[in-house]
């Protein structure tokens, strides 16, 4: 006889439903920690992703702001040259002309002498009483040369007239 009360569950199989319980829980301890793993795989690739994006942000914001830099550069350098040439045209009273030597044109039968001239009349009557001295000053600029031109062409900017 081992001594076991009748009725009572021998040893071995309390032993063997305690690893029953033990087993249960190591495979739910499997389980969670199998879903935890996921989890962080999934959670560093989002991280991953995010880094990407960001980066892939930070590189399209740098080359508009390069984009940006240069154009605002190009309208600097525009604005510095229309500067330049109102300057020339407040000397030159709106007048503003190629010299005549800068190349005759030749033809088979002769050469051809053009002025090439424009006015800019700044957004007032060209001939009108506004102008000043602006009509003397075009007539000069156009026979001043020894040698008249057998062409003349006059642009004119920004005229009104009634």
């Amino acid at each position: 006889h081992t001594g076991q009360v009748r009725g009572s569950p021998s040893r071995s199989r309390v032993t063997a439903r305690r690893d029953e319980g033990l087993q249960s829980r190591h495979g739910e301890y499997a389980k969670e920690a199998d879903d935890l793993k996921t989890r962080c795989q999934q959670a560093e690739e989002k991280v991953a992703e995010e880094q990407a994006l960001t980066m892939a942000l930070k590189v399209r914001y740098e080359k508009e702001l390069a984009a940006e830099r240069s154009m605002r550069e190009a309208e600097e350098e525009k604005l510095v040259d229309v500067m330049a040439e109102l300057e020339l045209l407040r000397s030159a009273k709106g007048i503003r002309m190629l010299p005549p030597d800068v190349g005759p044109l030749q033809t088979a039968e002769k050469q051809l002498r053009i002025w090439v001239g424009t006015w800019n009349t700044g957004a007032s009557e060209p001939f009108g009483a506004e102008a000043g001295h602006a009509p003397r000053a075009l007539r000069e600029s156009l026979f001043v040369h020894k040698e008249p031109c057998d062409v003349y062409f006059l642009g004119m900017q920004e005229g009104v007239s009634d």
